[in-house]
């Protein structure tokens, strides 16, 4: 389910450790507690705005 593949994602994150560049997890996380991200409910425009 996308509830189920939302938690797996967010569970990733909490244990991915990544040294030297800078990444976007902080965005990600962000992202996958959007209320509407997790209704399914934004398409790709969210990302430019």
């Amino acid at each position: 389910s996308r509830a189920a593949a939302i938690a797996a994602v967010r569970d990733g994150l909490a244990d991915a450790v990544v040294l030297g560049p800078q990444t976007n997890t902080g965005y990600l996380r962000r992202l996958l507690a959007d209320e509407d991200f997790a209704a399914g409910r934004v398409d790709t425009g969210l990302i430019a705005r």
